[in-house]
């Protein structure tokens, strides 16, 4: 399987993981859905988790809200305790048989609109993971594709 999160080749589980931040008034949520290897399933649990258990507290509904997302991810959690974690590393080669591992001209082309974005932010010292992960989501590409798009856009900024 294919994790939707960074796009490697692992067993992966169905997962649904809640973050909460409570404003007294307002309240900001995240959250992540899909199918997703145990490495991405580990950080965004630690991440929401953690978020939600010093911030998820500061509001009326927020009160209400952050016990029962609290439970959902570590619940969810649990059930992945024993997953196998053996997966190609993000960073590997792709495999050049499987199409979101590999920069297609499809995905190409749906990154293509977001060349100048990619060559900005990293011009600017951004993380070439995070850049690729923002931009894969809003080009619907693997993260892997926009990582390998991302390197060779840097690349040709470089050489001008």
């Amino acid at each position: 399987m294919t994790c939707d999160a960074c796009g490697c080749h692992a067993p992966t589980k169905y997962i649904e993981l809640y973050q909460n931040i409570g404003m007294l008034v307002l309240r900001t949520s995240k959250n992540v859905k899909g199918d997703l290897c145990k490495r991405c399933i580990n950080r965004y649990f630690w991440e929401f988790t953690l978020i939600t258990a010093v911030a998820g507290w500061w509001g009326m509904i927020s009160m209400i809200l952050t016990p029962i997302f609290l439970a959902n991810n570590i619940f969810r959690f649990c059930t992945t305790i024993g997953m196998a974690t053996d997966a190609l590393p993000a960073k590997a080669a792709p495999l050049p048989d499987h199409p979101t591992l590999s920069l297609t001209p499809d995905a190409v082309a749906r990154l293509t609109p977001f060349a100048g974005e990619v060559r900005e932010r990293l011009g600017l010292g951004a993380d070439l993971e995070d850049v690729a992960g923002e931009v894969a989501r809003k080009a619907r590409v693997s993260a892997v594709q926009a990582e390998l798009f991302a390197k060779q856009v840097g690349s040709q900024s470089a050489s001008l």
